[in-house]
């Protein structure tokens, strides 16, 4: 392998993405600011369908279910859709990269691996890499679906993200935390994928490992000490 593909949530940051999960309280307080209120039948429906909504990934994922709500209730928008969707992304924060995994990607980096990272979510690219540049690794690479237009599992997710490795996938080893998008995925394209997951998701170890894992780590601390380091030109 030359290129490392590192997935965001468990394998860079520990905290539950439900702690920064984008919610109707933030829209709330965005539409407040204008003198605007959302109604409790309005908060829950957009809760409602958030979850559906944010599987999906894309840039305008966010903004299309703020305008689709919004008209449904016969609420004002102050602002457009996607204004109210970043500003919404900037009040619920991004998870942070742990010290420790800005560490173990800095070793990577200098046993000479190429590094990019790959991840599915709603938020603006800016913000992810924001969370990336205050962890030190404002120079690695990122691709996100919300700027791309498709999310893992689809295809052109794992097409796109090997353009932007430039190697062929025999090269590329994928690591990440979902089966699916992290093992499955990457293997059907040709890569070889290594999955983070803790011991107490037995159960997802176990699925990782069925679906083509060539490893199961407990932390992305472990992987320099499994790969060979690479000499630099």
């Amino acid at each position: 392998m030359t290129t490392l593909v590192v997935g965001y949530h468990h394998a860079l940051t520990t905290a539950s993405e439900q702690d920064f999960r984008p919610h109707s309280g933030h829209l709330r307080q965005v539409l407040a600011e204008h003198d605007i209120t959302l109604s409790e039948a309005a908060r829950a429906d957009f809760d409602r369908r958030l979850v559906t909504w944010q599987r999906l990934a894309h840039a305008s994922a966010m903004a299309d279910l703020i305008t689709m709500v919004l008209s449904r209730h016969g609420i004002d928008q102050p602002l457009s859709s996607s204004e109210l969707a970043v500003q919404m992304c900037e009040r619920a924060g991004d998870a942070p990269v742990t010290a420790e995994a800005a560490r173990t990607l800095t070793r990577l980096l200098e046993q000479g691996y190429g590094v990019l990272v790959a991840t599915t979510t709603c938020r603006p690219q800016e913000q992810r890499a924001k969370a990336l540049a205050d962890a030190g690794l404002g120079d690695v690479p990122l691709v996100t679906s919300s700027q791309l237009g498709v999310a893992a599992p689809h295809p052109e997710f794992y097409e796109h993200v090997l353009r932007r490795c430039a190697a062929a996938p025999g090269r590329v080893l994928w690591v990440g935390s979902d089966p699916i998008e992290d093992v499955a995925g990457p293997r059907a394209h040709g890569m070889h994928a290594a999955a983070v997951l803790p011991t107490t998701a037995a159960g997802r170890r176990e699925r990782a490992a069925r679906a083509g894992a060539h490893t199961v780590l407990t932390s992305l601390q472990e992987l320099p000490d499994v790969l060979v380091p690479l000499a630099r030109p």
